[in-house]
């Protein structure tokens, strides 16, 4: 779901070992990042010191000499996936796990971590040509959808005018053709919707995230999926290749003129509901036809978030407080416990590490090897290589659970690979 995050950190003494942490390498500006990080000039340009750690970018600011502050940027989609691409599913557990693995390798305090900028969206299949479905996609709410300014074909993007008629950063909605993007990864007519938002006010408000701890919790992203709905809800669609089939000659007539893109840019210029009443009366018309192209894509887009969330319902019921990142036990509202959990690379019980996961990770390894070294040492021999042998203690479990990780998405890319999970065609051209 989260595709990037704009991180501030004040506090000085972590700032300081962030700084002299030996994982963090100087970055150069020649460096070219798979995940297009390195894009993000204004941040690169205007810090003192930038470092490096596995294409996430840290930006160290200093005043007088000393530290002050630092702002770290993150593409959680992409680090899951090896900085490769950010296409494929990214469910809200496969997020939390990935953010709680960065916590763990910096030991980060993750409530003084504060979340200035965010993205977040879905990606699902188009049941048209995606291309068709992009460019036939003209307003969300009142706003103008136009061309993105970033180098991807069929990429618009929606916001409100400033005064000087800057775009306002409160929120931005973008609209893009991703299997173009990447169609060795995906099906050629995968979409994404998504939410970015520069402002604190947004991102405090209407997501209810401070810090990064808010990011760690499942009932985080639900109401970052319920975002994603209403937001789509609002998007206007023309249906240009609807057959009117069951409207009569005059209902006809009226969605081509619906169809007609300076219809709706008249409908601004008249009282203030003449859009959205047009807009109701077009869905309408529509819907009259039984073959409405928003609708389609409405419930496309619903069954994927319900996906992408489904490993967190059971979780978010059973627990009503904590996040389940941080359940070490399950605790059913009958007082029974869930059966042990097993990873599913290793074959390892991993019911004494936290709720959200589902591989063997840093404390459950640690806790294998105080409790059977024998089967320490074969996952040891199993998911270690020759490179990290002679490191220490924590270096090894790192790169161990690193390679779980990475043996469950290459199983996950196989699978993909073989089975496609191609979605029905509701519109045929």
């Amino acid at each position: 779901m989260i595709d990037f995050l704009k991180i501030l950190i004040l506090n000085k003494k972590l700032i300081d070992d962030l700084h002299s942490n030996q994982l963090l390498s100087n970055y150069s500006i020649v460096e070219k990042f798979k995940n297009n990080l390195n894009k993000e000039v204004q941040e690169i340009t205007q810090a003192k010191i930038t470092k490096v750690y596995k294409e996430i970018i840290f930006c160290f600011y200093t005043k007088g000499g000393e530290l002050t502050k630092l702002e770290v940027l993150f593409k959680p989609h992409y680090y899951f996936n090896s900085n490769l691409h950010n296409v494929n599913d990214f469910s809200a557990l496969d997020c939390i796990e990935t953010l709680t693995e960065i916590r763990d390798v910096f030991k980060l305090p993750v409530d003084e971590l504060f979340i200035l900028n965010i993205e977040f969206g879905v990606n699902a299949i188009s049941p048209i040509d995606c291309k068709k479905l992009i460019t036939h996609t003209i307003y969300h709410n009142k706003n103008l959808f136009i061309s993105s300014s970033d180098s991807l074909g069929y990429s618009r993007i929606s916001f409100k005018q400033n005064r000087n008629g800057r775009a306002n950063n409160y929120k931005k909605i973008k609209f893009y053709h991703k299997g173009l993007q990447f169609p060795k990864y995906t099906d050629k007519n995968t979409f994404r919707f998504e939410i970015k938002s520069k402002r604190s006010n947004y991102i405090k408000n209407k997501i209810n995230v401070f810090s990064y701890g808010d990011l760690l919790k499942t009932k985080t992203y639900h109401l970052l999926s319920q975002v994603i709905k209403n937001e789509f809800t609002k998007v206007l669609m023309l249906d240009v290749y609807n057959t009117c089939e069951g409207l009569t000659p005059n209902e006809t007539k009226k969605i081509k003129e619906y169809n007609n893109p300076f219809k709706w840019s008249n409908a601004l210029e008249g009282s203030k509901n003449t859009f959205n009443n047009n807009k109701k009366a077009y869905y309408k018309l529509l819907d009259k036809t039984g073959s409405n192209i928003h609708n389609a894509v409405v419930e496309i887009i619903n069954t994927k978030l319900a996906f992408l969330l489904k490993n967190c319902a059971n979780l978010t019921a059973l627990d009503k407080t904590e996040n389940c990142a941080n359940l070490n036990v399950y605790i059913i509202e009958k007082g029974t416990t869930k059966p042990n959990r097993i990873c599913p690379v290793t074959g390892i019980d991993i019911s004494m590490q936290k709720g959200s996961s589902y591989l063997l990770s840093h404390s459950g390894l640690k806790h294998l090897y105080k409790t059977s070294k024998e089967k320490f040492d074969e996952v040891r021999r199993k998911h270690l290589t020759s490179k990290w042998w002679d490191a220490d203690f924590n270096t090894q479990i790192r790169e161990i659970a690193h390679n779980i990780r990475d043996t469950m998405k290459n199983r996950r890319l196989k699978q993909d690979r073989l089975y496609p999970t191609y979605q029905k065609q509701l519109f045929l051209l």
